[in-house]
């Protein structure tokens, strides 16, 4: 090649915004994560409850989530979320917040359960603090009670207590 003639210089392609992309993916988010919130409330409202004694109580119905461990009981005529019930939800004596549940182990094998329960406050929004209740040993057809107490300093007197998942498993004695 001489040097009068110079390969023509090629320019790499222009870029093109893909902003509207990650956008759109954005959107797409939120919308999902709105879908799945609002599916958790189960579009309840929250309640008095009138069983938990003198303290300021409310509580809150919701959706439960419900999940069982290996080789327990997943009898659809009775899933963990229907061995539970919210009996209480107020500041206890010590000034703590505490969950009262009742739970009645409808499987047929003697059974572990846990119990998650959120504390909100009353705009059903602001998450104060969450906390757990566990049942050992249960055995079938029984019930028992068991306390989910936050460890939240100077909580609101008048919190929700939402029931958000249950755990039933075998007991391994």
């Amino acid at each position: 090649m001489s040097d009068s003639q110079q390969e023509p210089t090629t320019q790499p392609p222009a870029k093109t915004s893909r902003g509207w992309m990650w956008i759109a993916v954005a959107a797409t988010m939120v919308a999902v994560v709105a879908v799945v919130i609002a599916s958790n409330r189960g579009g309840k409202t929250p309640t008095t409850d009138s069983t938990a004694g003198t303290d300021p109580t409310t509580s809150i119905d919701t959706a439960v989530t419900a999940t069982t461990g290996v080789g327990s009981d997943n009898s659809e005529t009775s899933p963990p979320e229907g061995d539970v019930d919210l009996k209480g939800c107020g500041v206890d004596s010590s000034g703590q917040l505490k969950a009262t549940i009742a739970v009645v182990n409808s499987s047929s094998k003697s059974s572990d359960f846990v119990i998650s329960v959120l504390f909100q406050a009353t705009d059903g929004e602001t998450l104060i603090d969450t906390a757990t209740a566990t049942v050992n040993g249960l055995p079938p057809n029984q019930s028992s009670t068991a306390d989910a107490v936050s460890g939240k300093p100077d909580p609101p007197a008048d919190a929700l207590c939402t029931i958000e998942k249950v755990s039933r498993r075998d007991h391994i004695s």
